[in-house]
Order: structure tokens, then C-alpha cells, then sequence
């Protein structure tokens, strides 16, 4: 059986962003360098968004992936995998990172994505019940892996441009857990539900101190940048099994779930 070690993360002070992968393929082992795979999809992608093309030399990459406040880790640090796929990771080898002394030193990063499924299920299981930090927003998004063949590159593209957006996140100094009497809250919508006569219900994958039953005012984002302003009112608070995570659900007035594509964000004023 091989067991592998993940690399140290690419990252600076400044890092806002932080893109986590499961435990690099054995080509980035090989070459010692992040999603080194020809046919894995990464650097094409963030070649479109921020311009670390995958003709430039590997460290000029990461150099770009720096001056734009993008940081890159894995979330395990050593497991025993026999082949390059994460479904092949032995569960009672893996360890994972210290992702604790991380955020410490980086109190900027407010904005984790999930490269792929697996990394957002081992982080949400082996990391996150361990955390204090309150004050990171997550969001999975497709796997850049040739393994995930069924989704074309103009889909994962798509799906990875709201990397971009969140780069002019004016959340990006919050250092504590969101609370009352901040500034603009945001966060993305996981789920939609249309309710007859009331509008639509949205869950995200938060707990915020905003109050139950209360009239609130908020801004609803769609993947295209439009956005509208709505009354909302939190209804309750849904624990989510087998994950020590909650959620929160908010009904939109008068708002048909149309209205609402999937890849919204929500951004609750102050009160």
C-alpha cells in the first residue's frame, strides 16, 4: 500500500481565499507540484479567472495565485491511497492538517472552496468539529479531477467564477463570529423551497445571532450579479446529522423560488 504525504500550502499574510484539495494525485507527487495532472482542469480554469495560465512556469503560477490573495492546501496530510483516487483512501490511515494553526496565522482567509466532494466531506468530518473559527464562509464546488469526466469544462468553469467574486468580499477583515451589529452579512444559499402563499424559504450553512420571528431586510445576489432587495424573516434552525454543523432557513416574502437560481448569496443589513 503507498502512503502519501500532501505538500506545504502555497500561501502569504495576505491570503483571502483558501482552495483545499483531498491529497494531491500521484503525477503532483511525482513532479511536486499541485494538480500536475495534464488533464486536470485546475490551471486552465485559473488561468481564465486570474491569469495563472498554465503555460507559466509552475512557481510563476503560484506567484499569481499569491498577488491575488488565493491560498492552496489539501485537507489531509498523510492517509494510505494506492491509487490517485480519493474513493481509493484507506479512512483509518488518513490525518489531517492543522488547519487550526492555519486560520491562526491567517486571519484574513474568510473564503474556503472545496475542490470536489471529498475534500468538503473529510474537512466537514475530521476538521471542522475541532474549529473555533466562526467566521469562514464554505462552498464545495465541482472537482477540476479528469475523474469527474461528466461535467464539461465550460460547466466547472462557471461553477468556479464565483472564486472571482469573492476575492472584493468586504467581509475579508472579519476576525470573529458573525454577530449582530456588523457590517453586511453574506453568505451562499444552499437550498430553495418554495412556499405557497408566503414565498420562498432559503437555508445557509450558518448559525448567525440574528433574531427568530423578526422583520429583516436583506439583499438577495444571483450567480449573474443582479440582485434585489427583500423582507425576510428567520423561521428555524435545522441540526444537520451525522455533522455537528447547523443551518439556518429564512423565508423570502412574496418571492417565488424562480427568482432565486441556485448559486444565489444572501446579504443581510445591519440591524
Amino acid at each position: 500500500m503507498t502512503h502519501v504525504n500532501c505538500f506545504e500550502p502555497v500561501e502569504d499574510a495576505n491570503a483571502r481565499i483558501l482552495i483545499l484539495g483531498t491529497m494531491p494525485g500521484k503525477e503532483s507527487l511525482r513532479v511536486g507540484q499541485y494538480y500536475a495532472h495534464p488533464r486536470n482542469s485546475f490551471w486552465p480554469i485559473l488561468g481564465e479567472l486570474v491569469g495563472a495560465k498554465p503555460a507559466l512556469p509552475y512557481k510563476e503560477r503560484i506567484q499569481v495565485l499569491r498577488s491575488v490573495g488565493i491560498a492552496l492546501w489539501d485537507v489531509l496530510e498523510s492517509c494510505v491511497r494506492p491509487t490517485s483516487l480519493d474513493s481509493d483512501i484507506q479512512n483509518a490511515t488518513l490525518v489531517s492538517n492543522n488547519f487550526a494553526s492555519f486560520f491562526s496565522n491567517h486571519r484574513k482567509v474568510t473564503q474556503v472552496f472545496f475542490n470536489g466532494a471529498k475534500a468538503e466531506e473529510y474537512y466537514r468530518k475530521y476538521v471542522f468539529p475541532f474549529l473555533e473559527e466562526e467566521s469562514i464562509v464554505y462552498k464545495r464546488l465541482p472537482s477540476t479531477s479528469p475523474a469527474n469526466a461528466s461535467m464539461s469544462y465550460k460547466r466547472k468553469l462557471e461553477a468556479w467564477r464565483v472564486v472571482v467574486g469573492s476575492r472584493g468580499d468586504k467581509r475579508k477583515e472579519v476576525k470573529h463570529p458573525v454577530s449582530v451589529g456588523m457590517s453586511p452579512l453574506r453568505f451562499e444559499i444552499e437550498e430553495r423551497f418554495e412556499i405557497t402563499g408566503r414565498g420562498t424559504a432559503v437555508v445557509i450553512d450558518r448559525v448567525t445571532a440574528l433574531p427568530v420571528g423578526k422583520l429583516l431586510h436583506a439583499t438577495v445576489i444571483r450567480p449573474d450579479g443582479s440582485r434585489f432587495s427583500v423582507d425576510v424573516f428567520k423561521e428555524w434552525l435545522l441540526r444537520r446529522d451525522p455533522r455537528p454543523l447547523e443551518k439556518e432557513a429564512y423565508v423570502l416574502r412574496d418571492v417565488a423560488k424562480v427568482e432565486v437560481p441556485e448559486g444565489s448569496s444572501i446579504e443581510f443589513d445591519p440591524i
